[in-house]
């Protein structure tokens, strides 16, 4: 019983840990509410967009970026080819990580404009105007080292690449050159055998054997964005969380993003996000679905509350027959619109002695959905004064049996056993009769004697006195 009052108790309160990150880079895109009726879940993929790249490094598998003051790296992904909206080819990395503190997109902000970088055994060297510094795992230090120059022309499979008229890219290969004009170039690197550049503040690679087959692909780069999680609308979830159903579960697959919520607060436009934050299922878990809002489900997972994009195979919960027609409640407690107690469920709050009706129960342990139940809950049904009537669930540990016959002076009858029969009533009575006279009887015996012991004792102490007075008078 204290276990099972114990998560309880774990259960009724939801987290109320409050997200606590620096606010994002003005570059960084959310996924916002169109409206408070929306809720939107966003998928926490974003592509990185510093605002025009100024200089550049790559590794085997990482890319560092600088724009002004600031440095970003990005570490990880995989490469894949793609087509844009315009059918024009893209290089994309996909399902990397910037190496930043939480809450900013930019690794760190330097004292100068960074000018050049380059990845060394040791991590990213960078420099401004006049010194050269060494990033590593997130600290900053002097270098004595020096960042290898750029020669120009860059030479690569016999083609020769050089920037001219301010921004052109032109490609020779000896004796004739073929020039980019559309787009505007610069710091052209030859890096692992590959050429790289910065067109229109992006990142792209240069490819080709020939003149005529030299083309020039932009490189994307998606991020996880957890940051995105600070902008979920809350949209009309208060109401629906109030709302009494046949309660759901659904299966959280492996590697589905679910973002920690605290339903204490449904007044402001975003959730606030938990202490867990944004989290990737590590494998499969089922969920108590707590409300659908929007594209997004709203589940309870032991006592804590998450938002997650909209679970498919909602199945309902086995129910079986109520433990008992009447209950009282022997704590305060709640009625709630699901089986999961929390501030936002609770539909009316009810003092101990308050009685209810009980329509049905929901057991944990005969669940096929795990642990996505707590422990039982009765579906009640209470009226109030007014003779409103209440439907919801209130946990079975919180309440005791209840006869509501007995409210009219016509309680139930009570249920004989098989073998009754009305001579061994009366041979009960008798027998009863019997023993209640016996002990009258030997009361009043005792009764008599202790009175007769009394009356001896007081005559002897009375003899003894006069005795005593006839011997002092002959003195």
């Amino acid at each position: 019983m204290k276990k099972t009052l114990a998560l309880i108790f774990a259960a009724a309160g939801c987290a109320a840990a409050v997200y606590g990150g620096t606010a994002a880079v003005a570059q960084t895109e959310y996924a916002e509410a169109e409206t408070r009726a929306s809720t939107q879940y966003p998928d926490f993929i974003s592509e990185l967009d510093i605002g025009g790249t100024q200089s550049y490094a790559v590794s085997d598998d990482a890319f560092a970026f600088s724009n002004g003051r600031r440095l970003y790296i990005y570490e990880g992904g995989t490469l894949t080819a793609e087509s844009d909206e315009s059918d024009n080819s893209t290089y994309v990395y996909e399902g990397g990580v910037m190496d930043a503190p939480e809450g900013r997109l930019f690794a760190y902000e330097h004292s100068a404009a960074i000018v050049n970088m380059s990845f060394s055994d040791d991590g990213l060297l960078f420099s401004d105007d006049s010194s050269v510094y060494l990033y590593s795992e997130g600290e900053v230090s002097a270098a004595s080292a020096v960042i290898p120059p750029v020669s120009y022309p860059v030479t690569n499979a016999g083609l020769s690449y050089f920037i001219v008229d301010d921004g052109v890219l032109s490609v020779a290969n000896g004796t004739e050159y073929r020039r980019f004009e559309e787009n505007s170039y610069s710091e052209i690197k030859l890096i692992d055998g590959s050429v790289y550049a910065i067109r229109d503040g992006g990142l792209c690679i240069i490819e080709g054997g020939t003149l005529a087959t030299v083309t020039v692909t932009p490189i994307v780069f998606r991020y996880r964005d957890v940051t995105q999680e600070q902008t979920i609308s809350v949209g009309d979830t208060a109401t629906l969380l109030k709302e009494v159903s046949s309660p759901r579960y659904a299966l959280v697959p492996a590697g589905q993003y679910m973002t920690e919520v605290d339903l204490s607060s449904l007044d402001g436009e975003y959730f606030i996000v938990g202490s867990d934050g944004t989290v990737s299922v590590e494998s499969g878990t089922y969920a108590l679905v707590l409300c659908t809002t929007g594209d997004a489900d709203l589940i309870a997972i032991g006592n804590k509350t998450y938002i997650t994009s909209s679970l498919g195979g909602k199945a309902e919960f086995s129910t079986s027959e109520a433990p008992f027609a009447g209950a009282q409640l022997n704590y305060s407690a709640g009625i709630y619109s699901t089986p999961y107690m929390c501030e936002a469920t609770e539909l009316i709050a009810l003092e101990p002695g308050a009685t209810v009706r009980v329509i049905g129960q929901i057991t944990a342990e005969e669940q096929t959905a795990g642990s996505a139940l707590v422990t039982n809950f009765c579906r009640v049904i209470y009226t109030t004064g007014d003779g409103t009537d209440i439907e919801g669930y209130i946990a079975t540990a919180f309440l005791t049996m209840y006869d509501f016959s007995g409210e009219d002076g016509e309680f139930t009858a009570p249920t004989l056993p098989d073998d009754y029969s009305e001579d061994d009533v009366i041979l009960t009575v008798v027998l009863v009769i019997v023993i209640v006279v016996l002990v009258i009887a030997g009361v009043a015996y005792l009764a008599y004697v202790s009175g007769a012991n009394r009356r001896k004792k007081k005559s002897g102490k009375s003899g003894g006195r006069e005795y005593d007075n006839d011997e002092n008078e002959e003195q």
